[in-house]
This record gives C-alpha cells, sequence and structure tokens, in this order.
C-alpha cells in the first residue's frame, strides 16, 4: 500500500491540550516521537517519549477521557498500562491505515518521568505584598526595549524578593497553556510582568490591558494578532520561540464568558504550543472552567 499522509491527534498525559501533528503512514513510531518533540517543545530527548494508542472500549478517545486518564495518572502513571504501546519500530501504517476519526485524541504521550501533576491542579506561590503600586503604570510601560527602572520599579533590583515567583511563573508557562497569578489590587502584579519581561528578554512578551469598556475580549485579543473567533493568528509565529501575552486586569472581563469559553476551552485546540498566557486578576471566580495553574501573592 502506497504511503498517505494522516493527521494525529495527540495529547501529552497530565497536560490539558491535544495537537495535531501529520506524518506519513510510511514512517516509524520513532519518527513521530521526534516530530512530537519538535511540536511542543519540552526539553526532553525524544527517546524518553511513550506512545499509546488512544482507545479505551474499542472506541476513540474524546476529551472527557483524557481528562479520566490525567487524573488517575497524577496518582499512578501504571495505569497507562491499559492502552498499547507504540513501539518505536512499527512503521505508522501498522496502527493506522488511513486518517482517524476527528474530534478524538488518537496517541497519549507520556515522559518517561511523567509528571504527577494533576491536569487541574492549582500552584499557590506565595510573596511579601507590597504596599503600593503606580495604578498608572501598566500605561506607560514600553514593551519595545528594556530599561533599568520603570517609574521607579527597579528591574534589577526589586522593592521586595520576587525572584522565586518569577522563576515559578517561567516554568509554568514552558509547561502549561494557562498561568493565573492573582493577588490584591495595588500589590505588585504589574511590576511582577515588568520584571519577567525583563529577566527572560528572549520570551516575546506582549502586554495587553483588558480593563476596557470599549471593547469586547474579543476585540481586545484581535488588536493584539490574536482572533479567538475566526481562529487566526495575524502573525508569523516562530517555532522556537516562546510567546507569552499577559492579560493584565482581567477581572474587568470577567462576565465576557464567550471570551473565555473560547480562550481557555477553544484555543488550545488551534494555537501552537509555543503560546502561553499569564492571566492577572485580583481575584479568581468559579466559572466551571478548568483552573489553569495558578500563582497567588
Amino acid at each position: 500500500m502506497d504511503a498517505v499522509e494522516v493527521k494525529l491527534m495527540c495529547a501529552v498525559v497530565g497536560e490539558e491540550s491535544p495537537f495535531s501533528i501529520k506524518i506519513a503512514t510510511n514512517k516509524t513510531v520513532d519518527e513521530l516521537k521526534d516530530e512530537i518533540k519538535i511540536k511542543i517543545m519540552h526539553p526532553f530527548a525524544a527517546k524518553d517519549l511513550k506512545l499509546y494508542l488512544a482507545i479505551k472500549d474499542s472506541n476513540w478517545f474524546a476529551n472527557k477521557n483524557l481528562y479520566e486518564v490525567n487524573l488517575a495518572a497524577s496518582n499512578d502513571i501504571s495505569c497507562m498500562s491499559q492502552f498499547k504501546l507504540m513501539d518505536p519500530m512499527d512503521d505508522i501504517s501498522d496502527y493506522f491505515d488511513g486518517n482517524p476519526p476527528k474530534k478524538h485524541i488518537h496517541v497519549l504521550v507520556v515522559y518517561r518521568k511523567a509528571s504527577k501533576r494533576k491536569s487541574n491542579s492549582s500552584q499557590i506561590l506565595r510573596s511579601p505584598k507590597r504596599s503600593r503600586t503606580d495604578d498608572n503604570l501598566d500605561k506607560k510601560l514600553n514593551w519595545g526595549f528594556v530599561t533599568s527602572s520603570v517609574d521607579g520599579v527597579s528591574l534589577y533590583e526589586p522593592i521586595f524578593p520576587r525572584d522565586e515567583l518569577i522563576n515559578m511563573i517561567h516554568n509554568q508557562v514552558n509547561q502549561v497553556r494557562f498561568v493565573v497569578l492573582t493577588s490584591p489590587a495595588a500589590s505588585g502584579k504589574t511590576s511582577t510582568l515588568i520584571l519577567f519581561k525583563a529577566k527572560y528578554p528572549k520570551i516575546e512578551s506582549i502586554y495587553v490591558q483588558m480593563n476596557s469598556v470599549e471593547k469586547s475580549g474579543f476585540e481586545i485579543l484581535k488588536s493584539k494578532k490574536i482572533d479567538l473567533q475566526d481562529e487566526i493568528i495575524d502573525f508569523t509565529v516562530d517555532p522556537a520561540k516562546r510567546y507569552v501575552f499577559m492579560l493584565d486586569d482581567a477581572q474587568a472581563r470577567y462576565a465576557d464568558t464567550d471570551f473565555w469559553h473560547s480562550l481557555i476551552k477553544g484555543s488550545p485546540v488551534w494555537l501552537p504550543q509555543n503560546i502561553s498566557f499569564i492571566i492577572c486578576a485580583t481575584h479568581v471566580i468559579d466559572s466551571g472552567v478548568e483552573s489553569p495553574t495558578r500563582a497567588h501573592f
């Protein structure tokens, strides 16, 4: 049989965002591992991946099945033994003779040293509270260059130790799609974003002010080149680069439920894996949407 190209929906066990891989059926499973490593940009060797067919009770996985596996694997990764392990020496055609059904997950990906973090867990990070911050600070940022200070906030000698917090945020944006940063008003969230950008200049940090009475959440993010409604990215994405959109004052748009549903639940299906979001807010609400990783100070 001649080789054909198939589109496989893959999901990393312990994470919530499926992604697609196109690969020819005459390629090997080992070559599929290489493609997955390139797509999700994690710091591991392709050989350290294990791939499983996402079939349960003779049916391909739906999203709800992924949540169940994530929950089980967070307690005991040996639960993956119930799935068929794909042999690296096999061809893709040994498992797929054509495109599998759409809107399902086909391959489950496990790191050899798999994380036991629950898919909907929240990581609470604590840092001393700052006494005040300039309410207009976010309006005065110039994200095109890095200076030694902005409105009195030293980028290299912060007024209280935040290195651990910023390092943890950095680690999370390289692992998950969404990180929520919450703290009371005037406690230093915006200045934390400044310090994050200064410390990691190789990351493309895009500041997004969500506190607008004139624009919807969709319009605000579209002005930053991401159209959630039409699923369009209006800029060239460098696969070797990390992009972080910093949504400040997110609580101002909490009533915009369609926007948040499209962002949290919809965008992971089509956005590249190297685009992440830091969501800054004074508080969180229970919206029924599975919680992203959360930092609080």
